[in-house]
Order: C-alpha cells, then structure tokens, then sequence
C-alpha cells in the first residue's frame, strides 16, 4: 500500500495546503475565460499535491461528449491511455476517483479490457465538475509515482473541482452577458434609426410611400409601404399585388394620364386639382406632392388624399416603436439586474475568498442578496437534533411572535420551507408565500414571497439559505434565481474553505505544540540523563511540562506514613490555606491521586470539580486536571500532576507529550536508582581491587625469601654431598631448583601485573610499526636457529602508553613465536584495521592454536590450555595483555582452530 502523507504535512513541492486554497480562490475571483479558470485550477492542483499531469475536458453542446480544452504539466508525463476513459466514469458516478497505484487503474471499472494494453500512470485522481445538477466537465491529475491521498488533499480536490465549477459558470454568465449586451446595443441601434426616420417623416408631412393612379395602378412604390401592407418587392414587381383592393373603389375611374396631368402640375405642397379623365370628365382631386431623396437621388412622389393606408402604416409603425421602446426597456433593466448581480457576485467571491469566520460569511452573503433585491429579511438555518436552527439573520422579520418562534427553533418536520431544500437539495420558490407551509399563519401573513435554498458542504446540506419579501408578490425571474443560487453555491465553497482551513490551522496549531513539546521533550531527556538527583529530575520534568501548557501548577506526591507526601511543586496554587493543606499531607483515598495510583493508568479530568476530592472548604479554582502514575522498574513510585486554572480539551498531542515526559521520568529515576547503585559497587569493586593488588604485591615480596632460601639452601646441600650424590637424589635437587625458578619467574609476572595496575599511564602518540620492529629483533636474537616468515603490515601511530603498549606486543609476539616451534617454517602476520572509532591491531600464527570452546579464558590469570612441559609459561602474560589494553579502553579477543593457528588482537581508540 502506498504511504500515505500526513493530515499536517505540507505537499510534495512545499505548498501547504490552505494557501494553495487562499491562491486559487483570488485567481478564480479574477478569471474571465474558462482558460483562465482551468489554467489557475490546474496549476494550485499541481503546486499542492506535485502531480506529473493535470488534464482539463469540458462537456460538448450537448452534454454527451468531452472535449480536451487545457492541460498543465510535464508534456513527457502525458499517457498513452485516453484520460476521458476515467472521466465518463467520474461523471456517470457522480464522485471522485482515486487511483493510488497502477493495480487500481487496471481493476477500475467499467473496461478494464480496454485499459490492460496501455501505458498507464502511476497513480490518478479523477474529479468530475457539476453545476445546479449539470454536468460541466472533468479535471484528471496524474503522477509518476504510487502515491495515498490522505483525507485533507481529498477534500482539497474536490473543493478544486466545486470551485472550479463556479467559476466556469461565471465564465459563462459573463460571456451571456456580454452577448446580450451587444444585442441590446444592436437593438437600440435599430431603434434609434427607425425613430428618427419616423420623425423625419412626421416633421416633413406625409412621406412618400406611394405614387400611382386612381384606378388602383401604382407607379411608384417603396419597400416601407409594401412592408407595412405585407408585400415583397418581388411580389409588386411581379404584379402580383391587387391595388384595386387597397384603394377606394371611386378611384378607380381614374386614369393614368389624367393623374400624370394633374402630377405634373403639382408642387411641393398640398393643393386641389380637377382631374380630368378620357370622357372629359372632371373629378376633383386632392393631391398631396412630396419631394424627398434616397440613394441620391430626388424624387416627387403624389398621393391621394385617402391617407387611410398611411395613417395605419402611421398607426402601426408607432405601435411598433412603442412596443419596441417597452422591449429594449425590459431587456435594458434585465441586463441591468443581471450586471448588478454579477458585479455583486464578483464582490461576494472576493469577500469569501477572504472572510475565515462561518458566520460572517454567511452574513455577507445575506448583505449582499437584500441590496439585489426588494425590502426583505434573509436567514440561514441549520438543522439540530429535532429543530431548526436559525444561526444568522439580516433585515427584520417584522413581527416580534415569529421572530421569537425562530429563535427558539422550528420543528423540523413542520418547516416545509426548509425541509424541502433540505432533503431535495434544489431550491424551493414561492412566487406567492403560502401562509401554511411553514404551520405558522398567524405570523407570516406579511410575507409576499420567499426562496429557500441548500448550503451544500463537502458533499452533504450543511443548512438553508431563505429569503423572504415583503410586499407585493414577486416573479422569480431567471435573473433573481441564478443570484440566489450562484449566492448559495458560493457560500457553500466558502464554508467549505473556511472548514478546510480552520482544520488545516488547528493541524498546524497542533504540530506546532507538538514541535514545541519534541523540543522540549528532546531537552528534558538531556536534562534527565545528565541528572541523578531524584528532586531535580522531577522538578525539571514539572518545568518542561508547565512550559508547553497554560497556566497552571504542577506537582509530585509520594505515599509516606498513609498519607500523600508532596515532594515537588513548580506554580503557584494561588491559595495559602489550600496550599498549606496540601503540604500537610492529602489522605490515601484522595480520588485524583489514589485512582492512577491503583489503576496505573492516566487519570484525566476536562473540568475539575472540588468535590472529586472533598475540598469544598478551600477556594479551588475550577479547571483541567490530570494525573499519572511514575513507575520505576516496574511498580509505582509516585505521582505526577498537571492542573490548570482554565478548562481544557485534553487533545491526543496533549497526552501523548504528557505521558511520554512522566514515563521518561520514571525511566530517569530508575536509570538515577542505578546509577547510584552502580556507583556504589564500582567503589566496592575499587576497594576490593587495591585490597587484591595489595595482597599480591605482598605475596610476592614476601614469597622471594623463602624462595630464595630453598634455592640457596638446594645450592649448598648440593655441594655439600659432592661427588657423592647418586643419580636419584640429584634429579631431586634439579627438580626444586626448577621449581625455585619457575616461582621467580611467577613472581616477577604476578609484581609486573600489580605494576601495570597501579602505575599512571604516560599517553602520548606511539608508532607501533617501529614497536612492532624493535619487539620483533628482540625476540629473533633469542632464537637464531629457528625459520620464521614475518609479514607486518604498515601500522599506525596511536594515543598510549609506550611502555605498556610494548609489554602487549612483546607478550602477543613471545606468544606467537612459542607456539610455532612445532613447526618447520613459522609463520606470523601482523596487521591492523582502521574502523570508524578504533583501531583493530591482529597477530596472526600457523602454530598449534587451541580450542575455540575455551578462548575467553586465556586472558586470566594463571589460565593456560596446555601442560608446562609442552610449552612454557606462566598464565599471567594474557592477563597482563587484558588489564594494560582496557586501561587503554580498548578490548582483546582470541580466535583459534586445534592445530591451525590462532589470532590475538587488541583495539585502541581512534584519534580524532
């Protein structure tokens, strides 16, 4: 299983979690393009968790496919596997994927088939982007090696992907707004050009739209009138138009010539004129002449005085711009409303962005909603046991009984209002407020209408967003509700936030007490192991502890005579009288000391209570109190207690630090115990030492003379019997004579060994390559016969004493050249190795060796493996070797095979 990272760690590439969450929030405040947008995602996501690849897909026009639109990152990181494989599941699951290893990528449903032949990542988070139930998109992260996603960079990535989600759909509200902008701006263009033409007409009279004859046949016609009388140009030029039907029916006697006659002889203004047809009739009529340009060019156009087609087309173009003006109104105060909210959604953003506080924010966001909207009150209610909460309000409620009903809390079975957003999680609307949703009539008949909405966070309704208005009832239009909701979706991210960084603080909070405690815990263990003192181990104990909590007292007690002895207190208990109790001596059974005592575990108290221990005659303040058994080498030995003067929540940091110094302390006093103990049979073992060398020194002083007497007195008989002596009596004579001198010989060693023991070392540098030389010629002088192969390595220059280092050699080198004197040819090898603190210096034979089973004896006194008449000797040079290499502090070993050699050594100290 990948190793998962601590909740208080920072992230791979350093940035802490929270300001990778404080970034993005003010990038996404200032994005305006959904490139932005992911580009600013994408990186926070790669800067917080060090991802190898963040890859972007947005859903298509109609939300059945994806589309690749950013991606961020090391391009040689990007696989072969399609990303959007993981993203359809991601979306069809509704919730994130996590991949900790390339194992779970190849078991992840629905076609593992599929993804089995590709080349995958080494671990992947895929986050799905939803909006009001929309799906959006999908963000996938993608990193190089196995990895565990602790809970923190989970919540992290999913608040990555909300967030991300509000603001692609700001970005997207922005670009509607700006479509709509350019329409109106289009719009208004029109119609201020239709507006102004039509006054053009009005201020000049009638405008010319047609000329023609009073039989119904038109000669001149413009695409205005044809317009307005529901005819194309095409039409007119096709003569598919009957004119007889649009004009008067006594017109029609008229023909072209006579109105061309009577065209001709107009002017500029009105007049009446006979017309006179092809009969000779004459019949008046009244024309209206209009000269006007278009396209550069000037034309005078007649009409009849029947102004009824023109006084509708008037009619209509006036109804026309009419309606028009209402339109580009309506549309103007729409867009003015949706630029408000947008401009009060952006200033929302940023202040959440900012606000750590949950209540603030949530008031913010009320503030914000009331100034969009008509006189009002916004609440914001949260669900608690059996009722609803009212945690925040804005505005007035207007009517004290159900001001105090809120407050006291609704059911929440009977809050319909609430319950339905609650349990929907989509937004309720009453364009009319029912009097009975909420089972409270008497008190809400003022409200004209009302919208409740769920705070959703991290995932589930945290609570209710309501609004509610006063007055006249109110249209939820598209507008107020993409601001209500845009409002709560926003607040919901905030909240979220707000809750993932007060986490993140307390985290910090507590790896910073935590810190504070391994440093105060790393000086109070060098305190305690440089301490033997009992009263001073627990006394500074008391102080590191009191330094890493508030203000408080700590104190140490010890059963004595039935009664709690206090030994050791650091802090004031701030009351003379109790304080004087308590160094009188607390009774056994106090429950604070006697329950850990008995239990031998941790007593905790959040909230002290006098009564736990029958002090309600004595001014004890009210606080946290805890209390641990200190135990050394196994059993009680006291008690060690914490009180503080303010209530407290004793966290696991706390205990752990806590628990840790007291059992260090019972480890310090045991190791104090010892200590003393040790040093009390180290001066035993002295006395017993000089008392030892001091009975061998007198030993062998006073053995020389009746050693020296029998030898003489051996001499003399010797002589005296001559010539005569047989053979028998003087191979007794030989015998004492050897034994006198093999016991000087002892004696010699035993002085030289009570010598080494007693004499002060004279440390200096020594060169044992050139000890080594001047040993090795001593030795081959006193045998000049014998065959040896001497291989001595280089040596190095050491800290010791030169007199007794060469003692060492010359009783490790004697040895090696006795016990090869079986042997034709003698081998000896000397050498030494350098290790990081010492020196290993070896002596190496091919002579009869010895078995390995009694090895740790050789270096003891009058200890020998073999008879003295295979090899001669003592059994105090080995010895002698131990006591001079250990005052050295140094070690000897022996390593051996029966008749294969063996290897002597010794260590010396480094120099540094």
């Amino acid at each position: 299983m990948p190793e998962q990272r601590p909740v208080d760690a920072p992230s791979p590439v350093g940035v802490p979690l929270s300001e990778c969450l404080q970034d993005l929030s003010e990038a996404l405040a200032a994005a305006r393009t959904p490139q932005e947008v992911l580009g600013s995602v994408l990186r926070s996501a790669l800067a917080a968790l060090g991802a190898a690849l963040g890859t972007a897909f947005l859903t298509g026009g109609a939300g059945d496919s994806l589309e690749l639109a950013a991606q961020q990152g090391r391009r040689g990181a990007a696989r072969d596997l399609p990303s959007h494989l993981f993203a359809r599941d991601a979306l069809a699951r509704h919730e994130a994927l996590f991949f900790e290893d390339a194992e779970a990528l190849l078991g992840a449903p629905p076609e593992p088939g599929r993804r089995a032949g590709n080349s995958l990542p080494a671990a992947s988070a895929v986050l799905p982007m939803f909006l009001g139930g929309q799906a959006l998109g999908v963000l996938v992260l993608d990193f190089e090696e196995p990895r565990g996603f602790s809970a923190d960079e989970r919540r992290l990535l999913r608040t990555l992907a909300a967030q991300c989600a509000v603001a692609l759909g700001h970005t997207r509200l922005l670009a509607t707004l700006a479509a709509e902008r350019q329409q109106r701006q289009q719009t208004e263009l029109e119609l201020r050009t239709s507006e102004a033409r039509f006054r053009r007409m009005v201020e000049a009279g009638p405008v010319g739209i047609a000329a023609g004859a009073l039989d119904g046949r038109l000669i001149l016609v413009n695409d205005t009138y044809l317009k307005l009388l529901g005819y194309t140009r095409a039409e007119y030029e096709a003569g598919e138009i009957d004119w007889a039907a649009l004009t008067p029916p006594e017109y029609h006697r008229a023909d072209e010539l006579a109105f061309a006659q009577a065209f001709e002889q107009g002017a500029s203004d009105p007049y009446e004129k006979e017309m006179l047809t092809r009969t000779g009739e004459r019949v008046p009529l009244n024309l209206i002449l209009i000269r006007y340009e278009e396209r550069d060019q000037q034309y005078v156009v007649g009409y009849l005085q029947d102004l009824r087609p023109f006084k509708a087309a008037e009619r209509a173009l006036r109804e026309h711009g009419a309606e028009l003006e209402r339109q580009v109104a309506a549309r103007t105060e729409e867009l003015n409303a949706r630029t408000r909210v947008l401009e009060a959604f952006e200033t929302l953003s940023h202040e959440l962005t900012l606000e750590p506080d949950p209540a603030l924010l949530v008031g913010r966001a009320q503030d914000i909603v009331l100034s969009l909207l008509p006189e009002g009150v916004a609440t914001y209610y949260e669900p608690e046991g059996a009722v609803w909460r009212l945690r925040t309000q804005t505005g007035s409620l207007r009517d004290k009984e159900l001001q105090r009903v809120l407050d006291a809390g609704l059911p929440y079975e009977a809050a319909g209002n609430l319950r339905v957003p609650f349990e929907t999680r989509e937004p309720y609307y009453q364009e009319v407020y029912d009097i009975h949703t909420d089972r409270q009539p008497d008190t809400t008949r003022h409200v004209s209408s009302s919208a409740t909405l769920p705070v959703v966070v991290g995932g589930a309704v945290r609570g209710v967003f309501g609004l509610g208005l006063f007055g006249a009832p109110r249209r939820w239009s598209a507008v107020d509700r993409a601001l209500l909701e845009t409002v709560a979706r926003s607040l919901g991210l905030a909240l979220e936030r707000a809750e993932a960084a007060r986490h993140l603080r307390e985290q910090n909070a507590e790896l910073a007490a935590r810190t504070r405690a391994l440093e105060g815990f790393a000086e109070l263990t060098r305190d305690l192991s440089t301490q033997a003192e009992p009263h001073m181990l627990v006394r500074r104990a008391q102080e590191v502890m009191l330094s890493l909590l508030p203000e408080g007292y700590a104190a140490y007690y010890e059963p004595t005579g039935g009664q709690w002895t206090l030994r050791s207190q650091v802090g004031d208990r701030r009351d003379p009288a109790f304080q004087a109790h308590v160094e009188a001596g607390l009774p056994l059974e106090t429950a604070s000391l006697w329950t850990p005592w008995q239990t031998r575990e941790p007593y905790y108290l959040e909230e002290y209570d006098q009564h736990t221990d029958h002090f309600e005659t004595y001014q004890v303040r009210r606080g946290a109190l805890a209390a641990f058994p200190v135990c050394v080498n196994g059993s009680p030995y006291g008690i060690f207690g914490v009180a503080l003067f303010h209530e407290r929540h004793w966290s696991e940091a706390d205990r752990a630090v806590i628990e840790t110094t007291v059992r260090s302390l019972g480890l310090a006093l045991e190791g104090a115990q010892g200590v003393t103990q040790l040093a009390e049979e180290r001066r035993k073992l002295a006395a017993a030492n000089e008392e030892l060398e001091a009975f061998a020194y007198s030993v062998s002083h006073d053995l020389r003379t009746p050693v020296r007497h029998i030898r003489s007195f051996n001499d003399l008989l010797r002589q005296a019997l001559g010539d005569s002596l047989d053979e028998k009596p003087a191979r007794y004579l030989r015998i004492v004579e050897e034994a006198t001198g093999r016991m000087n010989t002892l004696i010699d060693a035993m002085l030289d060994l009570s010598r080494t023991s007693r004499l002060p070392l004279q440390m200096g540098l020594v060169d044992l390559g050139d000890l080594v030389g001047s040993v090795r010629a001593e030795l081959e002088a006193d045998a000049p016969d014998r065959q040896v192969e001497w291989e001595v390595m280089p040596l190095p220059l050491v800290t010791g004493d030169a007199h007794t280092l060469r003692q060492v050699l010359v009783n490790l080198l004697a040895n090696a050249l006795k016990y090869t004197r079986t042997r034709e040819v003698a081998r000896i090898e000397v050498w030494a190795e350098e290790q990081p603190h010492e020196w290993v210096v070896s002596v190496r034979d091919n002579g009869v060796g010895f078995d390995p089973r009694y090895g740790d004896k050789l270096f003891g006194v009058f200890q020998r493996l073999h008879r003295h008449d295979e090899f001669e000797g003592t059994g105090v040079g080995l010895a002698n070797v131990r006591r001079i290499v250990t005052r050295h502090g140094g070690k000897v070993f022996a390593q051996g095979v029966p008749s294969e050699g063996a290897t002597f050594g010794f260590t010396l100290p480094r120099l540094h």
